[in-house]
């Protein structure tokens, strides 16, 4: 892979940023379209990591994606996605990192987020990250393909 970089997403990443959100969750957010990504009025802060172009002239790739939304004191974390080529490489270490970051820059007092409980692996990363465990939502994930609901366990690092 070539070098990543975390940019602001635009409204040229929309149709990829929804078919990674598609392929990684089997579905689309309301959050990735379009008008959010271009309207300013909009209190969300999207993030884009995408390969460096590669040297064949190629252009640069989505690698991955995190969507947040802005409080009055926090940063909510909305979802983070890392497309099938980009994992295992740090990937969702530093859209989740970059998020940080800019909530303490904005004074925020936290950065919050909700995850699968069955998802070790994101609960691992978001602890790595400084974040603990708060609460606990029973059933709020959707069944998938008739399987129970998952819980979502609540998160957050103070800044």
């Amino acid at each position: 892979m070539t070098s990543l970089v975390v940019a602001p997403a635009n409204v040229f990443d929309v149709p990829a940023m929804v078919a990674l959100e598609i392929e990684v969750f089997a579905r689309a957010s309301p959050h990735v379209t379009p008008a959010v990504v271009a309207d300013a009025r909009y209190a969300h802060w999207i993030a884009r990591l995408a390969e460096g172009a590669k040297a064949d002239g190629q252009a640069a790739q989505l690698a991955g994606f995190l969507q947040a939304m802005w409080l009055p004191d926090r940063l909510d974390i909305l979802s983070v996605a890392t497309a099938a080529h980009a994992r295992r490489q740090r990937c969702a270490t530093r859209l989740v990192g970059a998020a940080i970051e800019a909530a303490s820059a904005a004074r925020a007092t936290s950065v919050t987020l909700e995850v699968a409980a069955q998802n070790a692996a994101a609960r691992a990363l978001y602890a790595s990250l400084g974040f603990t465990e708060d609460g606990l939502r029973r059933g709020y994930y959707p069944a998938a393909a008739g399987g129970p609901a998952d819980d979502a366990i609540l998160m957050s690092v103070r800044l």
